[in-house]
């Protein structure tokens, strides 16, 4: 039902009535975690915990205060786990978050569109900026420099879902803090030009990308 609902309306507009209490963002994390990624015939349901998970992002709080991993040494400063890594919650509550949404965008469908728009809301937040921020740009970056990123399906879902996050968070994130660390991303994404892509996706989430990091 809320897939159709996002059909008819548009994400934008149906997120706004999910539950956005700061007590559900680490159940629906857990919730999510937990979903079997071979049972196709649920995929509405990753969807729509993808996006609440976006909406739950945005709680007006410093994510390390309501993140239970976080004991009294911990911070929230730590770097994320690599695109490789598992959701564990041994990572903190910020890259359990991250890790799972990396993974979702290497899938075909709408839950890579959700995890896109889950990323760039929690990683346009003001106390990401400084480290998780840079750290998933570079990781962009080194992936869309990869020679071999084209050179199976697999790679070119992951390699798409990477510029619509991209895209979004160039949308939402702050002007002057963006422009100080382009550059993470900037030489790839020319060099993805001058190939001049096959897919008509991939070509126009590069124009759109390049339109936002010029104005």
């Amino acid at each position: 039902v809320l897939y159709n609902l996002c059909r008819c309306r548009g994400c934008k507009t149906v997120v706004k009535f999910f539950p956005h209490e700061v007590s559900d963002l680490e159940p629906t994390l857990m919730v999510l975690q937990c979903q079997d990624r071979n049972d196709f015939d649920s995929w509405e349901s990753r969807y729509s915990l993808l996006l609440w998970l976006s909406m739950l992002c945005l709680v007006p709080f410093d994510i390390y205060t309501i993140d239970s991993t976080v004991g009294a040494a911990g911070s929230l400063s730590a770097p994320p786990a690599s695109p490789g890594g598992t959701s564990g919650g041994s990572q903190p509550l910020v890259g359990q978050i991250i890790t799972i949404c990396k993974d979702y965008l290497k899938d075909s469908g709408p839950t890579r569109d959700a995890a896109a728009v889950c990323l760039s809301s929690l990683l346009t937040r003001p106390d990401m900026e400084e480290s998780y921020l840079a750290q998933f740009l570079s990781w962009s970056g080194e992936l869309l420099a990869s020679p071999d990123v084209f050179g199976t399906n697999h790679g070119t879902f992951l390699a798409t879902g990477v510029l619509m996050t991209l895209t979004a968070i160039f949308k939402k994130g702050e002007r002057g803090k963006l422009l100080s660390v382009n550059n993470l991303i900037f030489p790839s994404i020319l060099e993805m030009a001058r190939q001049n892509a096959s897919s008509t996706l991939l070509r126009k989430l590069l124009v759109k990308l390049f339109q936002r990091i010029g104005l």
